[in-house]
């Protein structure tokens, strides 16, 4: 869960270990969520390989892009659409409103809280 600096709610969810391995990672159910608009979204078929990026340097990454947590960068970046699929209801959105949409319209934001949690079952 991530909480930016402007008050947007961002979840992301992964089967998947973080090894720091610095490569990408199939999970067939990788998600990311606007919990502001209660919107999930669900990785593209053909983009399965691309879930998950695990690397020494970043923090949780999703997809090719779609969500970037890299402690080293003045911010971190969202351009979602590149591997998760838009929602149906949302068909409407642009490129460009889609890519910011995480993070209330901005591809690039501040963290003010960041939770990592592991569930285990």
């Amino acid at each position: 869960m991530i909480k930016t600096t402007e008050g947007r709610t961002i979840a992301a969810f992964t089967g998947q270990v973080w090894k720091s391995q610095g490569r990408h990672s199939w999970d067939n159910n990788a998600n990311l969520m606007s919990v502001d608009n209660e919107k999930s979204f669900e990785l593209k078929n053909r983009w399965t390989n691309y879930a998950v990026f695990d690397h020494a340097n970043f923090g949780p990454t999703f997809g090719d892009g779609d969500l970037i947590i890299d402690f080293n960068l003045p911010h971190h970046v969202t351009e979602l659409g590149n591997s998760f699929e838009q929602p149906q209801d949302e068909y409407y959105l642009s490129r460009e409103e889609l890519r910011g949409y995480l993070a209330g319209g901005k591809t690039r934001f501040d963290i003010q809280e960041l939770e990592v949690h592991l569930l285990s079952w």
